[in-house]
């Protein structure tokens, strides 16, 4: 591996990631608990509503300036220890410790899907693209990590094929070109499709607040192993996908679903780490 775990600073990625994750969290339970103020308040007590409206303003300008300050902050931190610049990884949106900026986009998306209330249509076609996108998600993150265990288990040692690589090697190439730049725009499509379904009113009003936290928690769980897997040698087909691209069915997906995502993601590490030597 590129780094040493029996060296305090190698956590300091997923320590930062667990930090901006409970601040980020912590704002949005005092936007729920101001939401929740405001809905008890009744006509005659404006002067009661000013305050709460102050208070949400607060935290909105706390929340944007985390937004925009959390490359610089990334930045920072990843500068003060060597051996987090070999953990992080720069990627389309930034590095891939970047994680704020998902959660105010997916706090942005919830606002606007309870204000517009659209009527869902059809559950059926947002049950499908979301299931679609977590079995691509999980199929590469899998993948990932068998393409690492080659690498560090000295796997890849196979019979010479010198003449049937000359033979193929043009449609080879341009298979293995193709392959991220086909697998990234799928994801794209799924998550858009996703997103902007008629249905996500449902899907937000039948998760309690509790549960859309501790989803957001495994998000950061799943952003931290990805950090960390980016880190070994081998060869990565989704270098450069963004994290929300990879893992934003996490906050869509049912909760039986998220059970069997998670068995399947604990199974494939503990296949890439346990024969290490």
């Amino acid at each position: 591996m590129s780094f040493d775990i029996a060296k305090t600073e190698t956590f300091v990625p997923f320590l930062w990631i667990l930090l901006k994750t409970i601040v980020v969290l912590s704002i949005f339970s005092l936007f729920s608990e101001n939401a929740h103020r405001t809905d008890s308040i009744g006509k005659d007590d404006v002067h009661i509503a000013e305050p709460t409206q102050f208070a949400d303003r607060l935290l909105n300008i706390l929340l944007v300036s985390l937004v925009l300050c959390e490359r610089d902050m990334d930045l920072y931190v990843v500068s003060r220890s060597d051996i987090t610049q070999k953990i992080t990884r720069k990627t389309l949106t930034g590095l891939n410790t970047h994680i704020i900026n998902d959660f105010f986009g997916g706090f942005c998306l919830q606002h606007y899907v309870r204000a517009n209330r659209a009527q869902c249509i059809q559950s059926t076609w947002l049950m499908c693209t979301g299931g679609l996108w977590c079995t691509m998600g999980l199929a590469m993150f899998v993948l990932e990590t068998h393409l690492k265990r080659k690498t560090l288990h000295h796997e890849q040692a196979k019979p010479d094929h010198s003449l049937e690589l000359k033979t193929h090697g043009g449609m080879c190439s341009m298979v293995h070109f193709a392959r991220p730049f086909v697998l990234y725009n799928s994801m794209v499509l799924l998550l858009a499709i996703s997103l902007t379904s008629s249905c996500l009113l449902q899907v937000f009003n039948d998760m309690p607040s509790v549960q859309l936290c501790v989803r957001l928690l495994l998000y950061a769980c799943y952003v931290c192993c990805r950090c960390y897997t980016q880190s070994m040698p081998g060869e990565s087909i989704i270098e450069e996908m963004p994290n929300i691209v990879l893992l934003g069915w996490i906050i869509l997906l049912p909760v039986l679903a998220l059970y069997a995502g998670i068995l399947v993601t604990m199974a494939a590490y503990v296949r890439l780490l346990s024969t290490l030597s």
